[in-house]
């Protein structure tokens, strides 16, 4: 709207509906950063400072043989052996470091879903599912305190889905896909790989 004053008409600044909902969105990621810092996480992450190390010690397979609650893709796995060694390069313990990549793939599927509701809606919908997700409690609380891989894993999840229609990439998004699946090979026979580590 103007105002008029003296005949001259002056512009009266107004705040966009769109850069709200990105500052709202923008606060749910900085709860995060916040739980983040301040939490050590769920007992998940205990599990997986085992995990990081028996596979840096015992290898994938001797893990899948050792650790009988391990059933996650061998790329979890390896990512958790990589935090284990290079979180203290970073200043940071392995919990924090191990939750920061899940925090910044939360990061990831927001934009995501930005990007999906831009290309069909435009920018003021992609705004509301940036917001939208940001707040979400469930999505806050498993990113910032729990310590487990599901952040990166739906993450992944997405992204296949996008570079596939969105992108037309098939072959990106049969490794994003291929990312997420789960070891049937390691975990096909083991009792038979067992009996190979003893």
């Amino acid at each position: 709207m103007a105002l008029a004053r003296d005949g001259i008409a002056i512009a009266r600044p107004a705040t966009s509906r769109t850069t709200i909902l990105l500052a709202v969105g923008g606060l749910g990621f900085l709860l995060r950063l916040a739980l983040w810092y301040w939490s050590e996480g769920s007992n998940d992450i205990r599990a997986w400072v085992r995990f990081a190390q028996s596979v840096d010690a015992h290898g994938l397979g001797g893990t899948y043989v050792r650790e009988q609650i391990f059933n996650h893709p061998p790329l979890m796995g390896l990512l958790a052996q990589a935090i284990w060694h290079g979180a203290p390069h970073i200043g940071l313990s392995f919990v924090h470091a191990f939750k920061l990549v899940g925090l910044l793939a939360d990061l990831g599927t927001a934009l995501l879903l930005a990007d999906i509701w831009r290309r069909r809606n435009g920018p003021a919908a992609a705004a509301t599912a940036f917001a939208a997700y940001g707040c979400a409690l469930c999505a806050i609380l498993i990113s910032g305190f729990h310590g487990n891989t599901d952040c990166l894993y739906w993450f992944l999840a997405l992204a296949a889905v996008y570079l596939l229609q969105d992108r037309n990439a098939p072959l990106l998004a049969g490794l994003a896909q291929r990312s997420t699946s789960s070891s049937a090979a390691a975990r096909a026979k083991p009792g038979a790989t067992r009996s190979a580590a003893r």
